[in-house]
This record gives C-alpha cells, sequence and structure tokens, in this order.
C-alpha cells in the first residue's frame, strides 16, 4: 500500500533588521481557495498573519523536510525581494501582535476563519479556538496521510472511514510516543490549538494537526522526529501498527476490491 505524505506548513514572517515579527499580508495574493504557485509543486498563500506554503507529495517526512530546507532560503528572498527589506521565516508557533502591528492589519487577515477539526479520541468536533487576546495567533506544521486516490473513490461511500481515520491517530500518536510528540510543544499555543489527536478527514486520508512546525527545522530532534514518522507510517503499511487504545492485537487498514482504504482488521 503507497501512503503519501504532505503538508501546508505556517510561518510567522520576521524582519531581519529588527527582528521583529510583521503582518504577511503584502507578501502574495494567494488564498486557500486560490493559492499561489511557485515551482516544482510548492506554492504560497497567506493564512491569517502567517506565511502558508503548500508542498508537493512525498514519499517519507524526511525527504519533504529535505526538500523544504533545500527551498526555504528561495522562499526567504522571494518574500524579502516582494516587501523591498530582508525577511525570514520564523521558527515562533505563537506570538501576540503588539497594537502597532495589529492597527495596520486589515481585517481579513485577522479572521479566524478555519473550519473546525475532530478529536480521534472524543470522536467529535474540537471547540472552536478562542484567543482571550485577540492579536494572539498560532502556527502549525499540519501533516497530511494519502491513501486514497479521490478522483477515482469517494470515502463517502463507506461511512465507516471518520471512525477508521479516529483509530489511525490515535495508533500514530501512541507508536510516535510522548518524547517525541512534545517535542517543539508550545503552551500557549496548546491552551488554544493543536490538541493531541486532532486531524480533519481529507478526500485522499487525513490531515493530523496538532505539530507545530518545528520538525521543518534544521535540529536534530527535528530530524529524529521525522524518522520517527516515517519509521510508525512503515508499521502501517506492513501491518505491523500497534492499536492505539490499548486493546491486543495489531491493528492495519484493509481495502475492498477497488483498492480503496476504508476499515481496520485486527490480527493476533
Amino acid at each position: 500500500m503507497e501512503i503519501k505524505i504532505g503538508s501546508d506548513p505556517e510561518f510567522f514572517l520576521c524582519e531581519l533588521e529588527t527582528n521583529e515579527l510583521v503582518s504577511p499580508h503584502k507578501v502574495t495574493k494567494g488564498t486557500k481557495k486560490e493559492p499561489e504557485p511557485l515551482w516544482d509543486g510548492w506554492s504560497i498563500q497567506i493564512d491569517g498573519m502567517a506565511v502558508e506554503f503548500n508542498t508537493p507529495c512525498f514519499s517519507s517526512l524526511r525527504q519533504l523536510r529535505h526538500q523544504f530546507l533545500i527551498n526555504k532560503e528561495r522562499f526567504e528572498k522571494l518574500i524579502s525581494d516582494r516587501l523591498g527589506r530582508d525577511h525570514y521565516l520564523s521558527d515562533r508557533s505563537s506570538y501576540t501582535f503588539p497594537k502597532g502591528v495589529w492597527d495596520l492589519v486589515p481585517d481579513e487577515n485577522k479572521e479566524l476563519g478555519c473550519s473546525p477539526d475532530f478529536s480521534a479520541y472524543y470522536e467529535e468536533v474540537n471547540p472552536q479556538p478562542e484567543p482571550e487576546v485577540k492579536s494572539f495567533r498560532t502556527t502549525s506544521g499540519h501533516i497530511s496521510l494519502g491513501w486514497i486516490d479521490p478522483d477515482t473513490v469517494s470515502t463517502a461511500k463507506y461511512p465507516e472511514f471518520f471512525k477508521v481515520c479516529c483509530a489511525l491517530v490515535r495508533s500514530l500518536e501512541y507508536n510516535i510516543g510522548t518524547y517525541h510528540l512534545r517535542q517543539g510543544w508550545d503552551i500557549e499555543r496548546a491552551r488554544l490549538y493543536g490538541r493531541p489527536g486532532a486531524f480533519r478527514p481529507k478526500p485522499f486520508g487525513l490531515e493530523w494537526r496538532p505539530m507545530t512546525n518545528f520538525w521543518l527545522g534544521s535540529s536534530v530532534r527535528a530530524y529524529e522526529f521525522c524518522e520517527k514518522f516515517d519509521e510508525v507510517v512503515g508499521y502501517l503499511k506492513n501491518k505491523k501498527l500497534e492499536a492505539g487504545d490499548m486493546r491486543q492485537g495489531r491493528y492495519c487498514l484493509t481495502h475492498d476490491g477497488d483498492g480503496v482504504i476504508f476499515g481496520w482488521s485486527n490480527q493476533y
């Protein structure tokens, strides 16, 4: 079974001279519905107070991270050229924008218009984030797992698909383990966004949403996280993924005659 990995990481924008975070709204006219294409399958858009990149699909998270790091300087040069001053992508995952910056931001960039995600543990919609301070914002490093071709198969045919995604996310987090999941942890962000088990079902599979963008950094811990993630996805491919709800046995995704993944098989 082939599983493709993608992401839509978000970054605050920092001005190099002042080392202060700024609004990115003049960088591009790309939006979630119509991102601006860049090169080699990458695209860029504005998501509130952050710059967001859409990645191509890769066979592993390590490969995705490697290609991002190769392109990062190019992204920053593109942004700096458009703004007329040097900027870089910040590794901060939460920030309260000062009034002087916030007041200059267009209203549409201040909106928290993100559609809700779901809890894999409670199997229900997560509460919509509502920051106590209006100018408090977060960034993320969502990771997408794709194993379905939405052009040929509709997950709407399978009412159990939501529970499949819940079980997969629980197992993913259980196998990755607390040490790796806590890397890049931001307690201020966690109060508002990115709860353990947060995900969205997608026509191609699912989007896993708790992580910050720390795993796209150049640190050893970032590499180790990607290595562990790829190891766990390998378990899934080889039908050796431990059950995340502590029940006995191993779970693997099964499929029907069309090759669509639609349910769990309990293997003892």
